[in-house]
């Protein structure tokens, strides 16, 4: 076998792919951190919406990238009736995801996860190790892995270059930001009804003041 690169590269900076490459740099092994976008978590394609032990597992301590705490939820069905749902206990927690992502990055970086800004195209299976093809400023770079992590999202070119499953089951989603002002800061909206949302929901998230995040998804499938 070829001197390898690293022991672990990991495809894609978003929060999965960041906390992994973490964990195992923290374990000693050699690893490097690939993203093809020059800014991580940029463009985001989240509401910014985790749970307490997200929270707790991403290890970041800047209160300031918490936009708001949520507590509960309003419940709108389709015939137009609501429930409310909620307590003290904080549910989830809206965040500044883009921030987040970087966090993550840099912490991958500080355990000693290498980052590289090149857009991964293809793996091959080699003698035991992994070859990877990747674009970067224009140009095809190479490197070598004895294991392949894919954490490139929903359309995965890991999964394609490595003939893994495709997932059965995917959900469309459109979100924007807007100002709105909502009964309590502290809870969400969701919306159900195949009408508004076949297979999924609608939400409102308020992230303060006057500003929510809302979006909506649908269920699609490969069939």
């Amino acid at each position: 076998m070829p001197t390898l690169d690293c022991d672990i590269a990991v495809i894609g900076a978003g929060p999965a792919g960041s906390r992994t490459a973490r964990q195992l740099a923290r374990s000693g092994h050699r690893v490097l951190l690939i993203e093809e976008h020059r800014q991580v978590g940029v463009p985001s394609h989240c509401s910014g919406l985790i749970s307490p032990r997200t929270w707790q597992l991403g290890e970041i301590a800047d209160e300031s990238i918490v936009h708001n705490r949520i507590r509960g939820a309003f419940l709108h069905s389709a015939g137009g009736k609501q429930a409310a749902l909620g307590g003290e206990a904080v549910q989830a927690i809206a965040i500044d995801r883009v921030r987040w992502d970087q966090l993550l990055a840099e912490q991958a970086s500080e355990a000693g996860a290498v980052p590289v800004r090149a857009r991964f195209l293809g793996a091959e299976r080699n003698d035991g190790h992994f070859e990877l093809r990747c674009e970067a400023d224009g140009r095809e770079v190479r490197y070598t892995a004895r294991l392949l992590i894919g954490a490139d999202g929903a359309h995965s070119r890991v999964a394609r270059s490595t003939g893994l499953a495709w997932p059965g089951e995917q959900v469309y989603a459109l979100g924007i930001e807007g100002r709105l002002r909502t009964p309590r800061e502290d809870y969400v909206h969701v919306f159900v009804g195949s009408r508004l949302a076949p297979g999924w929901f609608g939400w409102i998230i308020p992230v303060g003041g006057d500003r929510v995040r809302a979006g909506i998804g649908c269920y699609a499938s490969d069939k």
